[in-house]
């Protein structure tokens, strides 16, 4: 992963709880370089930590983390502005830029609906879990700004590393 996620996911820490938040994780911008590529597991432990010292300690806390990321930087904001859900959930590729943790594939793609299949063969089960919930939020906030409303529904298969989203959405604006 790069280290631009990284310090994205404490961009998002400080603003939400300030220099205190960063001390509390005991991290720092200076830690990461943008342009360098660090292990996926590295990112868990960030996120792990995020969690367990300034959230509740529960999965959702990853959800939301993924879905504020995306929702609090402006190119996300400006790139899914009005775009077709369907479109965006069926192009994939827009992930090999920033990390490349999983392979997602397009199962099904309708008028309203988009189904993907992930396959993560990084990280321990635990962490696989995580990013499937980061990721979720991530989903999720991607949706909320094209403007149109609608869900993420997470399902987990019994083969580890494997999960899928149905994605689902009013056709109609706002």
């Amino acid at each position: 992963m790069r280290g631009n996620f990284f310090m994205q996911a404490l961009d998002h820490v400080k603003r939400k709880w300030g220099q205190v938040g960063l001390d509390r994780i005991k991290e720092s911008h200076d830690s990461y370089l943008p342009e360098r590529t660090y292990p996926f597991e590295q990112f868990c432990e960030l996120l792990s930590k995020i969690s367990e010292r300034l959230g509740e300690d529960t999965i959702s806390d990853y959800s939301k983390l993924g879905g504020d990321m995306v929702r609090n930087d402006e190119r996300w904001k400006l790139m899914f502005k009005g775009q077709d859900p369907r479109e965006v959930f069926t192009t994939t590729k827009r992930q090999d830029g920033r990390y490349r943790v999983a392979v997602i594939e397009v199962e099904s793609d309708d008028v309203g609906e988009v189904r993907l299949n992930m396959r993560v063969d990084v990280g321990e089960k635990g962490q696989q879990e995580m990013w499937a919930e980061f990721y979720k939020g991530r989903l999720e906030a991607v949706l909320e700004l094209t403007g149109y409303r609608g869900e993420v529904e997470l399902g987990k298969s019994k083969e580890t590393g494997s999960y899928s989203y149905i994605i689902t959405w009013d056709t109609a604006i706002g």
